[in-house]
């Protein structure tokens, strides 16, 4: 889960695969029934889990660490994809 908080180009690494970008997508979905950006939006998130029992690190601190570009855009995305808010799950993890 390392360099999640840089943005990571799907172009780029299609072009390194040796893929169209859209050939590249069709794949990765198939294979981990994901598209490359919602897959990544959820390593992101099981990342801030991981930082979340860390009680010293706050909401924006993890935000920022697992690449989302504020902690407004965070803690959206972790409720949507959780059901929970961030503080939330904190409590309940702890």
């Amino acid at each position: 889960m390392e360099h999640l908080d840089i943005g990571i180009d799907v172009t780029t690494v299609a072009a390194r695969c040796g893929l169209s970008r859209s050939d590249f997508s069709r794949k990765f979905k198939v294979s981990t029934g994901y598209s490359p950006q919602a897959w990544l939006r959820l390593q992101r998130i099981e990342k801030a889990k991981h930082l979340l029992t860390d009680a010293r690190l706050s909401l924006a601190e993890i935000g920022l660490e697992c690449g989302f570009c504020d902690q407004a855009h965070f803690c959206r995305i972790f409720t949507r994809l959780e059901g929970i808010t961030p503080l939330g799950w904190r409590r309940l993890a702890g």
